[in-house]
């Protein structure tokens, strides 16, 4: 979180939340599925909600 705020978002603590949910939700489905092309589409999400939680700073 603290990297977060570094950053300039405006709530670190939900942002690294939701982080968490997009990681934790990507590992069970990778594993439910035996897939691993869920983590690339959780790659994309997650880069998704950091632009839209740090704006045009985040290069995203």
């Amino acid at each position: 979180m603290a990297v977060a705020a570094e950053a300039g978002a405006a709530d670190p603590e939900a942002l690294g939340r939701q982080l968490a949910v997009i990681f934790e939700g990507a590992n069970a489905l990778a594993a439910s599925c035996n897939d691993n092309q869920v983590f690339s589409d959780a790659r994309r999400a997650a880069k998704t909600l950091l632009a839209a939680a740090l704006g045009p700073a985040s290069g995203g």
